[in-house]
C-alpha cells in the first residue's frame, strides 16, 4: 500500500512515523502545498503560526507523554520553568498560571524549526517529497494521483492524507481547500465534515516597539478588555521562519472575536486598518503600563479570518476517514486546538488507514451530533484561549465553518461536482511567481533545507573531528537558493574582529561620506549634524561617517584567518573548491538617523557591479560585521514584486555564484545592536576574483580599487565627498586613518576622464557624468 501524506505539520509527521512502523505501508511526505492567495516562499507571520510554547498537563494522554519524551530525547524541546504566562484583567492585574497544570516546554527555534528538524530525520520508509502539489485526480480504477504546479503527476497512491494543524500552522487551509476541490466529488465527503470544524475571526497585528517594554510576561490571556484577547511576546530569535526578522522581540496582539465583529462584521467592504490598530496598542500599553507611543507594525493590522479553530471532536475518531475513497483528514481542528489535539488526531487515523492492512474499512466522517465547542482550560492561553460560540462574523451559527462557502454547501446535503472558493485569488499571480521559481531550480521551488557541517582545515584532524584551537570556530552552511545563493554561519566575535581589523591594513585607500544636500551644500554625519573636513585630518575608523570603501589585495590582507576562511569555504561548498580570490572588498555603513520603512530599501535596488560580463557567474563570498542583523533581498528584476529575503547576523556570509550574480539586490532591513568593538553599524568583507574584471573592464576595476577623490559636482558625491588612508599605528579603538576634504588642487586631480566619462544629454545639451562610484 502506497500512502501520499500532505503537510509536514505536527499531525501529518506524527501520521507518517506511526503508519511507518512496524514495517508500515511506504508513505511520500509532501510538505510543500500551493496556496492560490499568498505564495508559501514568502512567510507569513500570521499563516504560518506558532505559538511560543505549549503545556503537557497532568492530564495529558499516554501517546502524546510519549511523543513529548520524544522530542525531549531528540533536543527538540526545552523544558521553560521561566515562561511567565497567565491572565489579566482590565484593571492590569496579573495572575499567573498555577504550576500545577504540568509543565511547560518550550521548541527549541520555535515550532517551525522544530519541524524543519524533524523533516530531516524521517524514518526510512518515509520520502519527504519536495515537489510542491497543487491538485488531486482519482483514476476510474480507485488510484490517487497528485500535481504539482508545473502539471507533473505523482503517484499512483492507495491512499491520500491531509494534514492540517491550526496551532502551529505549517500548512495552510487555503492549501487545503485547493487541494480537495480539485478533486471533487470523490472529496465531497471529507470536505462536508470538515466544514464543522468552524474558526474564529479576530482583529490581529505584529507590533515592535522602539525601546523593549519592560513587562516581566511573556502570554497574556486578557479577560474583561473587549480590544484584546491575548498579548504574546514572539521572542526574536525564534520568528525567522514567519517571517518575522530583526534581533529585537516583537508582540502579537489578537483581538476578542465580539469586538472583531464590531470593527468589521464580514470581510468585505473598507476599514480604518490604522485606527484599529492604535486601539490596540493603546489599550496593550495602559494594561502593562507602558509606553507604547513609539512603535512600528511589523504586520499592519490584520483581519485574521481563520485566527482560532473554536470547535472539536467530541464524540467519535478525532479525524475524517473514507475507506471507499482511501482519503484522510487530521489536525488540531479536529482533535482540539494544540499540539496534543494533533496527536490525539494523527493516532487516530493512523490506526484507521493501518487496518486496511487487516481488511478492516471503518468509516470516520463525524457529523453534526458528534461535534461541540472546544472548551477553555484553566492554563489555555495564546489563540487557544479564543472560545465559541461567537466566530467574530456576521453569519450563520449553525455549527458551520462558513469561511468555507463549498465545505458548507456539502455539509448541508448539496450536490457539487466542482468549485473554486479561491476564484478571486487567482489573478494574483502567485501560480506564476511559484512557477518561475520552480523552472530556474529544477527539481524543487522551495528554498533547499540542506544543510553540512564545515570547519576550516588548518583547524581539522579530519573532518568533524576539531582540533584545539583558541578560537574554536565551527562553521555551518545552508543552501538558501540553488540557483546560488548559500549562507555561512558560525565564525566567532574574536575571528570577526580579527577579520574586520586585517581588512584595513596599513596604506589602503577609500573613499567615504555622509549625506549631502545641493541646495545647502551641507554634508550630514552620522549624529545627524553637519559634517565637514578641510584638507587632512587623523582619526579613528570610528569616525569615517555613514558609509565608505576599499579594495585590498589578497596578500595585503595581515592575518591568516581569510585564508583559514576560505578553505573552510572550499570544503563546505562544491562550487568553491576551486574559489582563488584575489581581492578583498570592504564596505561599511552607519545607521545614524536613517530610517528603513516598510517596503523600501537602504540604497535602491541594484545589479552586481563587478561582474566581468553579463554571463559572468563566478563566486564570491560576503561576510557580514559589526553589530547589526542586515536583511539582504534579492529580487529577478526590479520590476518584480516579490523578493527572496535573506536575514544575516554578524559573523554570517552569503556565497553568491551562478544565476545569482545576475539578480537584483538590496538592504531591505537593518536592526543595529550595540556596536562595541566594532567601529560600524555593519561592514561587508567581500572575497573576490577581479582577475577577469581587471581583462574585460578595466575602468570599472579602476574605480573599485583606485576610487578617485570625491569632488563637488560628481555625480557620486551625494554618497562619497571624503578619502581615506589607514595610518601605519592603530588607536585603541583598532585603526587610524587620515581623513581627507576636497581642496582645489584635488579638484583639478580629479576631473573624469576619458575612461570613466560618457556623454549625457538631449540635442545639443551636453554634460559630464562620473561614472567613477556607480556600481561599485
Amino acid at each position: 500500500m502506497r500512502v501520499a501524506l500532505l503537510g509536514g505539520t505536527v499531525s501529518g509527521i506524527f501520521t507518517a512515523k506511526r503508519l511507518a512502523e512496524r514495517g508500515g505501508p511506504s508513505v511520500d511526505l509532501f510538505r510543500n502545498l500551493f496556496d492560490p492567495a499568498r505564495s508559501i516562499h514568502t512567510p507569513h507571520p500570521l499563516c504560518e503560526y506558532q505559538s511560543a510554547s505549549f503545556l503537557l498537563r497532568e492530564d495529558a494522554s499516554p501517546e502524546f507523554r510519549d511523543e513529548v519524551a520524544e522530542w525531549l530525547a531528540a533536543g527538540l524541546v526545552e523544558e521553560v520553568p521561566e515562561f511567565v504566562a497567565g491572565r489579566m484583567n482590565h484593571r492590569g492585574q496579573f495572575e499567573r498560571f498555577d504550576d500545577g497544570l504540568g509543565v511547560r516546554y518550550k521548541p527549541r527555534g520555535g515550532f517551525m524549526a522544530m519541524l524543519d528538524r524533524q523533516m530531516k530525520s524521517l524514518p526510512p520508509s518515509i520520502t519527504a517529497r519536495p515537489e510542491q502539489l497543487s491538485k488531486m485526480d482519482r483514476s476510474s480504477s480507485g488510484e490517487w494521483f497528485l500535481l504539482d504546479v508545473g502539471g507533473q503527476r505523482y503517484g499512483p497512491y492507495d491512499v491520500v492524507i491531509c494534514a492540517h494543524d491550526a496551532l502551529p500552522r505549517a500548512s495552510r487551509k487555503a492549501s487545503l481547500k485547493q487541494l480537495f476541490e480539485s478533486a471533487l466529488p470523490h472529496t465531497a465527503a471529507a470536505i462536508g465534515c470538515t466544514a464543522r470544524a468552524v474558526s474564529a475571526s479576530c482583529m490581529s497585528a505584529v507590533v515592535q516597539f522602539d525601546q523593549p517594554l519592560d513587562v516581566e510576561q511573556d502570554s497574556i490571556v486578557i479577560e474583561g478588555v473587549p480590544e484584546l484577547q491575548f498579548a504574546v511576546r514572539n521572542p526574536a530569535e525564534d520568528q525567522h521562519l514567519r517571517g518575522l526578522r530583526g534581533n529585537r522581540d516583537t508582540w502579537t496582539l489578537v483581538s476578542t472575536t465580539a469586538w472583531a465583529q464590531q470593527k468589521r462584521p464580514n470581510f468585505q467592504g473598507r476599514w480604518d486598518k490604522s485606527k484599529v490598530g492604535q486601539e490596540m496598542i493603546q489599550t496593550f500599553g495602559r494594561l502593562v503600563r507602558c509606553d507604547v507611543s513609539r512603535y512600528k507594525l511589523v504586520v499592519p493590522t490584520f483581519h485574521w479570518m481563520g485566527c482560532s479553530a473554536i470547535t472539536q471532536v467530541v464524540s467519535g475518531p478525532p479525524c475524517a476517514w473514507d475507506p471507499e475513497a482511501g482519503l484522510g483528514v487530521c489536525g488540531d481542528i479536529f482533535g482540539g486546538l494544540g499540539v496534543a489535539g494533533a496527536i490525539a488526531s494523527a493516532s487516530a487515523l493512523a490506526g484507521l488507514v493501518l487496518g486496511l492492512t487487516k481488511g478492516q474499512r471503518t468509516t470516520a466522517l463525524p457529523g453534526a451530533g458528534a461535534w461541540d465547542f472546544r472548551k477553555v482550560r484553566d492554563g489555555d492561553d495564546d489563540i487557544i484561549s479564543i472560545s465559541g460560540p461567537s466566530t467574530g462574523r456576521k453569519e450563520p451559527q449553525d455549527g458551520l465553518d462558513h469561511t468555507w462557502p463549498a465545505a458548507v454547501k456539502l455539509a448541508q446535503g448539496q450536490e457539487l461536482h466542482q468549485a473554486d472558493s479561491l476564484a478571486k485569488y487567482r489573478q494574483r499571480g502567485v501560480l506564476d511567481h511559484d512557477l518561475q521559481r520552480l523552472s530556474t531550480r529544477g527539481a524543487s521551488p522551495r528554498r533547499a533545507e540542506q544543510k553540512r557541517s564545515f570547519s576550516p582545515r588548518s583547524r581539522l584532524s579530519r573532518p568533524g573531528q576539531a582540533k584545539e584551537s583558541s578560537s574554536g570556530v565551527a562553521l555551518r552552511s545552508e543552501v538558501v537558493d540553488r540557483d546560488g545563493l548559500i549562507k555561512v554561519t558560525g565564525l566567532s566575535q574574536e575571528d570577526q574582529r580579527k577579520l574586520l581589523k586585517g581588512a584595513f591594513p596599513p596604506a589602503a585607500r577609500g573613499v567615504c561620506g555622509g549625506l549631502y544636500d545641493a541646495k545647502s551644500g551641507m554634508i550630514t554625519g552620522v549624529d545627524g549634524e553637519e559634517w565637514h573636513v578641510e584638507g587632512e585630518q587623523e582619526t579613528s575608523w570610528a569616525n569615517l561617517g555613514l558609509h565608505g570603501n576599499h579594495a585590498i589585495a589578497w596578500g595585503d590582507f595581515d592575518n591568516s584567518l581569510a585564508n583559514e576562511l576560505l578553505q573552510g569555504l572550499r570544503e563546505a561548498v562544491g562550487q568553491a573548491r576551486d574559489f582563488a580570490p584575489d581581492s578583498i572588498r570592504v564596505s561599511f555603513e552607519n545607521i545614524g538617523n536613517r530610517i528603513i520603512r516598510r517596503g523600501q530599501t537602504l540604497c535602491g535596488w541594484s545589479q552586481d557591479g563587478g561582474r566581468a560580463s553579463n554571463r559572468d557567474g563566478s563566486l564570491k563570498a560576503m561576510v557580514l560585521l559589526g553589530s547589526s542583523s542586515v536583511t539582504w533581498s534579492f529580487k529577478y528584476s526590479k520590476e518584480d514584486k516579490e523578493s527572496l529575503d535573506v536575514e544575516l547576523q554578524p559573523g554570517e556570509a552569503l556565497v553568491i555564484f551562478g544565476r545569482a550574480r545576475s539578480w537584483v539586490s538590496a538592504i531591505s532591513r537593518v536592526e543595529t545592536g550595540q556596536k562595541g568593538s566594532s567601529p560600524f553599524d555593519f561592514a561587508h568583507v567581500t572575497f573576490a576574483d577581479h582577475r577577469a574584471l581587471k581583462d574585460t573592464r578595466p575602468e570599472v576595476y579602476d574605480r573599485i580599487h583606485s576610487p578617485a577623490m570625491p569632488v563637488p559636482g560628481d555625480f557620486s558625491y551625494k554618497w562619497m565627498q571624503y578619502s581615506y588612508r589607514v595610518c601605519e599605528k592603530s588607536d585603541p579603538e583598532g585603526r587610524s586613518v587620515l581623513l581627507r576634504g576636497a581642496t582645489a588642487s584635488s579638484t583639478e586631480a580629479a576631473q573624469p576622464t576619458r575612461a570613466n566619462r560618457r556623454w549625457v544629454g538631449q540635442k545639443a545639451r551636453r554634460v559630464y557624468m562620473d561614472n567613477s562610484l556607480a556600481g561599485a
